[in-house]
């Protein structure tokens, strides 16, 4: 969450509770305590749904959070070895905009995905500038990123043979 401190770290804040799991070999789940519960607009949600973002990953680039009334999904699509095309949206009841105007409810939507992308796209630059530098050394994950060991395990697993050797001798 520290790569957002502006959007996801007051509801979500880094630190917070939080479980991580691998499901199967293609898919991981999360959970993460809010700072406080959530009230729900229109679903009827337990304590523990209130009280928490339930997020679910699909190897390699999938991913859904359900938070609260909505399920927001986003697709993350290499393009070249320095981008990545993110396609994502919101899914939520019909009752929660029946009586607003859609385009201002889409607009708002996108401009707040605007920022997460911002504040995603300034962290991971930093991250690579420093795996960059000359004095860029290679280390352990961070424990903070339960997360990301995760996906390294799923890629090693996807790079791998049944037997333990990678395809082609390498």
């Amino acid at each position: 969450m520290g790569f957002h401190p502006e959007t996801l770290q007051p509801t979500t804040p880094g630190g917070a509770p939080t479980r991580v799991r691998a499901d199967s070999p293609w898919a991981d789940s999360m959970r993460v305590m809010y700072a406080a519960p959530l009230e729900p607009g229109v679903l009827d949600l337990t304590e523990e749904e209130r009280a928490h973002l339930y997020g679910f990953f699909v190897f390699p680039s999938g991913s859904l959070a359900a938070s609260g009334d909505m399920v927001v999904w986003l697709s993350l699509i290499p393009a070249s070895l320095d981008r990545t095309l993110v396609r994502g949206g919101i899914l939520m009841p019909a009752s929660m905009v029946e009586h607003q105007d859609r385009d201002t409810v889409r607009k708002e939507a996108e401009a707040y995905a605007a920022v997460i992308n911002g504040e995603d796209r300034r962290g991971l630059e930093a991250v690579q500038r420093g795996a960059m530098s000359r004095f860029g050394e290679r280390g352990h994950l961070s424990p903070k990123e339960p997360g990301v060991l995760l996906f390294y395990r799923s890629l090693a697993r996807a790079l791998c043979r049944e037997d333990g050797e990678y395809p082609g001798g390498l």
